[in-house]
């Protein structure tokens, strides 16, 4: 089940699915999300989404699961930005090799 909580801001509730299997479910998303690209006035716009997994147990309300979803979006969101600096980081170092070794052909 899919609901939009407000904006930019989605609950997808999973059932019969471990934590690791739900995870793996939501990476899943969050790799399709990143692949798409829209296109408005001509211009590519790369999208993004970042998702917190918890587990519901019987004692759970749902003010209090959505905060500790929160709480996970939060952590994950860090996680994968810093995942991509890193990928920057290596490309700008791959990218700065390659100058130097054209501009050694060139000497």
């Amino acid at each position: 089940m899919v609901a939009r909580l407000g904006g930019d801001e989605f609950a997808i509730i999973l059932w019969n699915l471990t934590l690791s299997d739900a995870e793996a479910r939501v990476r899943a998303i969050e790799d399709f999300v990143d692949l798409m690209t829209i296109t408005r006035k001509g211009v590519n716009i790369g999208t993004g989404v970042s998702a917190g997994v918890v587990m519901l147990d019987g004692g759970d309300v749902p003010e209090r699961a959505l905060e500790r979803a929160d709480a996970q979006m939060y952590q994950r969101k860090l996680e994968r930005r810093r995942q991509q600096a890193e990928a920057v980081r290596i490309s700008r170092q791959r990218r700065g090799s390659r100058v130097a070794a054209s501009e050694a052909r060139k000497s």
